[in-house]
């Protein structure tokens, strides 16, 4: 796979599991998509989804770096 297909990957996973899941909490006080994932909300439950955005910025910015460096 190629680095611009794992950034897209990354940031679609970034994106559904990260952002959508923190709006859904702002809004509505849970969040949807994780109870996919976990199969109940955690105690914390904005905690799943800012550790998925957290990983996926990181590594979008691993990635986007190799891929300006030219490896």
């Amino acid at each position: 796979m190629d680095a611009r297909a794992l950034q897209g990957a990354v940031g679609f996973v970034g994106i559904t599991l990260g952002v959508l899941p923190l709006v859904q909490y702002l809004v509505t006080g849970r969040i949807g998509l994780w109870r996919f994932v976990v199969g109940a909300e955690p105690p914390v439950p904005w905690l799943y989804p800012v550790l998925v955005l957290v990983v996926a910025v990181a590594l979008l910015a691993v990635l986007h770096r190799r891929e300006r460096d030219g490896g």
